[in-house]
């Protein structure tokens, strides 16, 4: 599976020089530098290009969050994804981020705080999303973080047992790699649904966990 998500600008708000593009408030376009110059608690908004996810659904609601370091001799609270058919309207309410064992130590989960709003449209083979997070990360790293971040992205899509993949047409904040196939696991029930994607940055390797429902039509 590629470590490429769709959420290509979360990789480096917890990021300092990624391993792979994923979640960061920060955006592509720093390199994970600014994660380290960021050191008090002002907001930080990272100029996006152009990329039209118009129109949003109404009614979104205000994404809850939470940071979470898994424990290794606990086992792993990451669920299982099953696929679906993931056509339709979705607005997600929550967020989780969970750090490596390694991670204890580097950063505060319980005063760390992550929320904002995300909704994803998909239609038989297109797919365009828009994720707006504000984040709080208090590191022993990089001191405190702020951030504020929206993440545009239109494109096709396949989606494969659990797998879904994105052929981005626009992107915004753009990514490094043009042409890529961005990819996350899913599950899309009748009424809910879930994406979960993984990636690294300085607090190692993460896996993200975005849940929600699906529209009424």
């Amino acid at each position: 599976m590629s470590r490429r998500s769709i959420f290509f600008a979360l990789s480096l708000v917890v990021a300092c020089g990624p391993a792979a593009p994923a979640v960061d408030a920060a955006g592509p376009s720093d390199a994970g530098t600014d994660a380290v110059r960021t050191t008090d608690t002002s907001v930080h908004v990272d100029a996006n290009d152009t990329c039209d996810v118009s129109p949003a659904p109404s009614g979104l609601p205000a994404m809850t969050g939470a940071f979470v370091i898994l424990d290794a001799d606990a086992g792993s609270p990451i669920p299982m994804q099953t696929g679906g058919d993931p056509t339709g309207v979705w607005r997600m309410d929550h967020v989780t981020i969970y750090t490596s064992p390694e991670s204890a130590g580097m950063y505060d989960p319980a005063t760390s705080s992550i929320g904002g709003t995300a909704w994803i449209v998909a239609t038989a083979t297109g797919l365009r999303l828009e994720l707006a997070l504000d984040l709080t990360l208090h590191t022993n790293i990089a001191g405190t973080i702020v951030r504020h971040q929206v993440t545009d992205v239109r494109g096709t899509y396949t989606a494969t047992g659990d797998m879904l993949s994105v052929v981005p047409e626009c992107f915004a904040p753009a990514p490094t790699t043009a042409g890529a196939t961005f990819d996350t696991r899913f599950t899309a029930g009748a009424t809910d649904g879930t994406l979960v994607l993984t990636t690294s940055g300085m607090l190692g390797e993460l896996t993200i966990v975005l849940t929600g429902s699906r529209m009424a039509s």
